[in-house]
């Protein structure tokens, strides 16, 4: 900035009034000067010149900044800073001034916070180490070393003395960093937020003591490993970027913290990190327990979690199915471990699509649960939540919906109006009404469910992104394809973001937004997505999955609206010979992609070719439909080839052969009916003297 606009910043910062004309105030301008016009150095040298005019009997000016200023950046000509430019060196200069000052207590939360990343540190993480009285292991897998008490001790003796409240002390923390420009608090739904400067923050690194570093780092360990449960669910997505700054500085984590930032990572959409972890956690169990024990069984099926949330299902049912067997035989059916395993083989199965197997699991289960805790026991109601899911996907929406309504009000009783587990109880609700067709209701209750999604998990929560990803496929159903448009949009980018581009729910909404591209007339951005589309399903899934046979077919059928004709008939060509060797010959979407081409090649003129397709095509639906008309639509196709080839003795044939069949189908109550009989009286009378020769 300029010398005038660096003063006002810097007699703003000291509280003081800023010189009508700089000659009115040489100090100010060579304080400027010296700290290069930087705005953080200035700020930092205004601020602490206010800071010890305010608590001392003497007033501190900028020439006495300067004094100490020139001291302080003859420290910086060490060898050890040669790696900080000019820049790096005025500011950490102004900094090393004003820690001088700082009292020795939030000398010591700098060095725990330097261990956090440097924005969202929320004071509500460290009221709950408090309340937790800093240990909060729910399992005692593994011993902690004396680090972890030390800790404990560090954290009690920063956060809870004796003669003070937490948040007191708390206050006195911010209130002092914040007085020397180091701190930004700002304020959220959930908790106050700190934040510093990337600058101030890795300054703030260089302060650490050489010797006990480790236990600042501990200290911020333990903190954010106590936030990782599920009555902390608002936190979740602040907590995220610790959990990485934390995890880039641990040569090793404790298993225990492994487990509870891995736990967090899973829930909130980083799956490719939480299997790292989940990895490193059951190579440590086997490690240290062997390969039949019960702690290694529940890391297996915590890995095998992670598999399913990424839909790479046989490893995932695989490590279940594995895990709860080696849960039961070492500690019993009955044991929580061995129930917790089982439940998550249940949810695999569901979505898998093996709904008969999850159906068995989760009345099993909720047998279970119902005997030992009772009815309205909030696990056996989320087992219920969950049978009611599948009744709905296996076409039994009666007992769904029974069971879902019961389940909601139920847990009302019982739970906050925004608790996500209530809120993902309506969402399902929302779901079965969609699978139904009852999409007035589907809609309503998803767009109430996603402003309460937002404000309790956050944007970013896999569930919110699943919540509006719903409400964009309700809107499809009903072809409101603006509507849904920038809802798969955001639904995409975020499924992007968390899962990556292989996971199932990624490519189910390209498949979605490729379908309103379509529908709204954006062909190139329909192809390009249905391209990248093909190219997942078949690294994924493999060329002969029925999912890539449909992605074969609708980029043919892309290619076609959007006149690449060349490209249709040789992507549908490849598309046929794969449905026909693993579909069958009468399969539905066999059947599409020979219809497909023959629609390609009659646009292409090629009637010779049109005329085969379209010939195997009408024996394969008499075979399959019987009269119907379906087979009437491509009576009439062939028979306008026919035509165009000059066959027109063929041509009449299939003319009256159609005629016949529309006596036939008179009073059925195909929907189609209508516009075949329309087409059939196209055909007679555009084709001259059609009605003379068949009569």
């Amino acid at each position: 900035m300029s010398t005038e606009e660096g003063v006002e910043a810097l007699c703003r910062a000291a509280h003081v009034s800023v010189p009508g004309d700089l000659r009115d105030d040489d100090t100010a301008v060579k304080l400027v000067q010296r700290l290069g016009g930087l705005a953080l150095a200035l700020v930092q040298a205004g601020s602490y010149c206010y800071r010890i005019s305010s608590t001392t009997i003497l007033y501190f000016s900028f020439l006495d900044y300067l004094a100490l200023l020139e001291v302080e950046e003859a420290l910086l000509d060490d060898p050890t800073m040669s790696t900080l430019d000019d820049y790096g060196k005025s500011v950490y200069a102004t900094l090393n001034i004003s820690y001088e000052q700082l009292p020795e207590v939030t000398r010591q939360f700098l060095h725990m916070a330097a261990y956090f990343h440097h924005s969202d540190i929320a004071l509500l993480m460290l009221t709950t180490a408090v309340d937790n009285d800093f240990h909060w292991d729910k399992m005692e897998r593994h011993k902690r070393p004396p680090s972890y008490q030390e800790a404990r001790h560090g954290l009690s003796d920063l956060l809870k003395p004796p003669t003070r409240a937490t948040i007191l002390r708390l206050h006195d923390i911010v209130f002092s960093l914040q007085s020397f420009s180091l701190v930004t608090p700002t304020m959220s739904p959930t908790s106050v937020l700190l934040r510093f400067h990337p600058i101030v923050h890795s300054w703030a690194r260089t302060k650490l003591p050489v010797e006990p570093n480790s236990h600042f780092r501990q200290m911020a360990t333990q903190v954010v490993a106590g936030c990782c449960n599920e009555a902390l669910y608002r936190l979740h997505p602040i907590l995220v970027p610790h959990i990485y700054v934390i995890i880039d500085r641990h040569d090793v984590l404790h298993p225990n913290d492994r487990v509870a930032f891995q736990w967090l990572l899973r829930d909130q959409g980083d799956y490719r990190l939480a299997e790292t972890l989940a990895d490193e956690q059951v190579a440590h169990m086997i490690g240290e327990f062997g390969e039949r024990h019960n702690f290694t069984a529940a890391a297996i099926g915590n890995l095998a979690v992670v598999h399913a949330r990424q839909g790479r299902w046989e490893e995932a049912i695989d490590g279940l199915k594995h895990a709860t067997i080696l849960s039961e035989q070492l500690v019993g059916a009955d044991h929580p471990t061995t129930l917790s395993l089982a439940e998550n083989l249940a949810q695999t199965y569901e979505k898998q699509g093996a709904l008969d197997e999850a159906e068995r699991w989760y009345k099993e289960l909720m047998k279970r649960w119902r005997d030992a805790a009772g009815e309205e026991d909030l696990r056996t109601l989320l087992l219920m939540g969950s049978l009611s899911r599948v009744y709905g996907k296996n076409g039994k929406f009666q007992e769904a919906e029974s069971l879902s309504l019961y389940v909601i009000a139920t847990m009302s009783d019982l739970l906050e109006e925004n608790d996500p587990i209530l809120l993902r109880e309506r969402s399902n609700l929302g779901n079965l009404y969609l699978q139904n067709n009852h999409h007035e209701e589907a809609e309503l209750i998803h767009r109430e469910s996603i402003p309460l999604f937002k404000t309790t998990l956050g944007e970013t929560n896999p569930v919110t992104s699943a919540a509006g990803g719903m409400l964009a496929v309700t809107l499809l159903q009903q072809e409101r394809w603006e509507e849904a448009e920038p809802l798969l949009v955001d639904a995409l980018k975020n499924s992007r973001r968390m899962f990556g581009d292989e996971h199932p729910e990624t490519m189910r909404f390209m498949d979605g937004l490729a379908t309103v591209y379509v529908q709204i007339g954006r062909y190139g951005e329909a192809e390009e997505l249905m391209e990248d589309l093909l190219k997942l399903r078949t690294s994924t899934a493999g060329p002969h999955h029925e999912d890539t046979i449909i992605a074969m077919h609708d980029l043919a059928s892309m290619y076609r609206r959007h006149e690449k004709f060349d490209k249709c008939v040789e992507l549908a060509s490849k598309c046929l010979i794969v449905a026909e060797r693993v579909k069958g010959e009468q399969a539905d979407l066999t059947l599409k992609t020979l219809g497909l081409l023959g629609q390609a090649y009659t646009i292409m003129k090629d009637w010779k070719n049109a005329n085969s397709t379209y010939t195997i095509l009408l024996v394969r639906q008499r075979r399959k439909y019987g009269p119907s008309v379906t087979v009437g639509d491509t009576i009439l196709y062939l028979s306008k080839v026919c035509f165009e080839d000059n066959q027109l003795a063929d041509g009449l044939n299939l003319l009256t052969e159609a005629m016949d069949l529309a006596e036939q189908l008179e009073g059925c109550e195909d929907p189609g009916l209508p516009d075949f009989y329309q087409q059939l009286v196209y055909m007679l009378h555009q084709i001259p003297g059609a009605l003379s020769k068949i009569s």
